[in-house]
Parts: C-alpha cells; structure tokens; sequence
C-alpha cells in the first residue's frame, strides 16, 4: 500500500522543523560552551569534559532507549502492516520527551 503523498509531506515537514529546532537549539548551547571557555581560559578542561560525557555508557543507554529501541520498533511494524497503518500507529504512540537527564 502507498503512503498518501499528503501525509508523507506531512511527515518531511516534521522531520525537517524538529532537526531545525534541535541544531537551532544545541548550536546556542555551543555557542554559550565555547564563549565561556574562551572568556574563563578554561577550553582545554571544557574539551575534556564533554569528551568524556561522550564516553558516558549512561548517555549512551539513554539515547539507545529514546531512539534506536522506538525505531526498531517502528521498523518491524511495517512488516507487520500496511505503510500508512505503520506510520499513522507510531506517530500516535511517539511521544516526545523533553531534554536529557
């Protein structure tokens, strides 16, 4: 089954703002970051820091849980039913958070 050419603009359209929303908001944060490393002098522990918050395994469960476990969910419903049934089921069921803890 085809998915209606509406509905899947639709659903560009909202890939496409929420990606804006979140570079416009994590570019603010690094804009912020690095100011203040500059300002303070302090860039080199700042760089360190966020490397290792990179390395966290709790960032990495939490992001796992909120994107890859939904999509693999999303992903084996569309075997399971038609397209338009698939995606109209998980964008009923998404259900946003707000940000990381």
């Amino acid at each position: 089954m085809e998915i209606k050419p509406e509905n899947f603009r639709a659903l560009v359209r909202l890939t496409f703002e929420s990606f804006k929303k979140l570079e416009t908001e994590l570019l603010k944060y690094r804009m912020v970051f690095y100011s203040m490393g500059a300002v303070m002098d302090i860039q080199d522990m700042m760089n360190q820091l966020l490397e290792q918050a990179a390395k966290n395994p709790g960032l990495e469960k939490q992001m796992r849980e909120k994107y890859d476990v939904p999509l693999e969910n999303f992903l084996k419903s569309i075997d399971e039913a038609t397209q338009d049934q698939a995606l109209e089921q998980w964008l009923r069921d998404w259900k946003p958070s707000g940000p990381i803890q």
